[in-house]
């Protein structure tokens, strides 16, 4: 005697509980955070504290590199790396008559 499944073939068998997927599981968690130290913190924003961190002069100066860094991301979208070539893929070629000319200048009036 067999029994008929319901559902896809070979699927999950009844009563077990729902897998609970990052989303949901991240969800919870800010929920967790925001239940516990949203009282004692009240309009706490880690991005903007890494902000006042940044912006605090008194503070050295590579926490304060570190602090814009990890900020930035929130402030600007991240740029994608692109390779630049010339005609037919040869590397590109720049011509610096202007500097050229302005080392001649200087070196003519020393």
């Amino acid at each position: 005697m067999t029994t008929k499944r319901t559902g896809y073939p070979g699927g999950r068998i009844n009563g077990v509980a729902n897998r609970i997927g990052p989303h949901r599981l991240l969800s919870m968690m800010q929920h967790v955070l925001v239940e516990k130290f949203g009282k004692q913190w009240g309009d706490y924003d880690p991005v903007v504290q890494l902000a006042l961190i940044g912006c605090d002069t008194t503070n050295p100066v590579d926490i304060r590199l570190v602090a814009h860094s990890r900020v930035a991301k929130y402030i600007h979208a991240e740029l994608k790396q692109i390779e630049l070539t010339g005609e037919d893929g040869a590397p590109i070629q720049f011509q610096m008559a202007l500097a050229d000319r302005l080392v001649q200048v200087i070196e003519h009036k020393s």
